[in-house]
């Protein structure tokens, strides 16, 4: 339901430019594959996008799937809803994408905390911290690119 509030605000932002088929949002591992929750696909290039509402150890793993993700830019959206304390998952996620770097330094990433849920939506609030670490996203692209 949370994840599903999520993807509704992207299609809303970005329309046909989110994609959530398997061909965008699939990656494989050694023996086995997994699914992110999403891309948006942009002219100056994808951004891997996986959404966590759960708790903080099952979110851990869901950034390891957006690392792994062939994009470059990744956007990771907190949902605060089953976890005790989204800062400090946030703070954890950045921790865990900043060391993973040295694995490819060439990643741009941002993590978000929404402020509604699927169960108590806040589309306004959260469709402009969406927009925002998106724009940011294609700026520090555009600025390392030029």
């Amino acid at each position: 339901m949370h994840d599903q509030y999520v993807k509704g605000l992207l299609k809303s932002l970005f329309g046909s430019q989110y994609k959530t088929q398997m061909y965008y949002t699939g990656l494989r591992y050694g023996g086995s594959s997994a699914q992110i929750d999403g891309v948006v696909v942009l002219p100056e290039g994808e951004i891997a996008i996986e959404v966590e509402s759960r708790v903080a150890k099952q979110a851990r793993g869901a950034i390891l799937d957006l690392f792994f993700h062939r994009a470059r830019k990744k956007l990771f959206v907190i949902v605060p809803k089953h976890m005790n304390n989204p800062q400090a998952l946030k703070e954890d996620a950045e921790y865990i994408l900043n060391k993973l770097r040295k694995l490819r330094p060439d990643i741009i990433f941002k993590v978000v905390i929404l402020k509604g849920s699927g169960d108590n939506p806040k589309p306004n609030e959260d469709l402009k911290i969406l927009e925002k670490a998106i724009a940011e996203l294609r700026k520090i692209s555009i600025e390392r690119s030029g």
